[in-house]
């Protein structure tokens, strides 16, 4: 089945080589709930730069995918899912929302991605690329939403793209946001280390991240027990909250757990404040 995507790039184009941000992006393009919205970014001199240094081939554009859940209200604070696909020349960012698109938006959550143009071969992937495009994904969503940088994040990957979930969801708390949760899927490495040394979180923070780490019996790449491996890594490095889940099958998405991390991942999401009364 062919993903269905809305492109706006008439208008959203417009805005994002004319170098606009906050409300003139908003007032530029219509999004549809629960479809993929794809949007052509200009990046910011920090993002080109680090697109740049990651090999990106056109560091003054990023691409955005964006998907929204039917009865989204920007008012109210929104769980936001960023997905990260494995290495792979053939298979995007945004192709890969698709697989996380319609679980995520049933649950209320908004799901995100970004990547940069064009997409790059596997020498031209790397972190400094991933790192800049997700910056861009966070400062667009911004930009259309004020507010939404404290709204409550989590990141989603499978093999390869765990890895990075794991480095993304360590930046984006050392950025500033809210990060409640990451699920690793085929993980066979834990990213502790290089996240401490290199975006030096908050150290409560980071240990207070979700961690749901989905394993196949079967998984020939990522064994079983290299998830283990990677389960007591985590937790000697301090991280509170681990759950290890396996499932019959081979080095694939398990989107069961899925389900069942966004469930978990909503259990730390604080309570809306009440409304006071005058």
């Amino acid at each position: 089945m062919r993903p269905r995507t809305r492109k706006n790039f008439a208008s959203l184009c417009l805005s994002a080589w004319l170098g606009l941000t906050g409300p003139a992006i908003a007032e530029s393009l219509t999004l549809t709930p629960l479809e993929t919205n794809i949007l052509q970014i200009a990046s910011t001199p920090e993002e080109a730069a680090t697109l740049a240094a990651g090999g990106a081939g056109q560091p003054e554009v990023v691409l955005v995918g964006l998907a929204l859940p039917a009865q989204f209200d920007p008012a109210v604070p929104t769980p936001i899912l960023y997905t990260s696909v494995t290495g792979d020349p053939y298979r995007s960012n945004i192709k890969e929302l698709e697989v996380y698109r319609e679980r995520a938006i049933a649950r209320g959550w908004i799901v995100l991605t970004a990547q940069p143009h064009p997409w790059p071969d596997r020498a031209q992937d790397t972190v400094l690329g991933r790192r800049a495009s997700a910056w861009a994904a966070f400062r667009t969503l911004e930009e259309m939403f004020p507010g939404s940088r404290d709204w409550p994040t989590a990141f989603a990957g499978f093999s390869g793209g765990s890895k990075m979930t794991q480095l993304l969801a360590g930046d984006a708390l050392a950025r500033g946001r809210h990060v409640i949760g990451a699920w690793m899927s085929g993980c066979n490495a834990d990213s502790t280390p290089t996240i401490r040394d290199d975006y030096a979180p908050p150290e409560e923070a980071l240990w207070d991240i979700a961690y749901f780490l989905s394993s196949g019996k079967w998984d020939r790449v990522s064994t079983r027990s290299q998830m283990r491996a990677v389960y007591r890594s985590l937790r000697n490095h301090g991280a509170r909250h681990l759950r290890f889940e396996g499932f019959d099958g081979p080095h694939a998405y398990y989107l069961p757990h899925l389900d069942e991390a966004l469930a978990w991942f909503e259990t730390f999401i604080p309570p809306a404040a009440p409304a006071s009364t005058p």
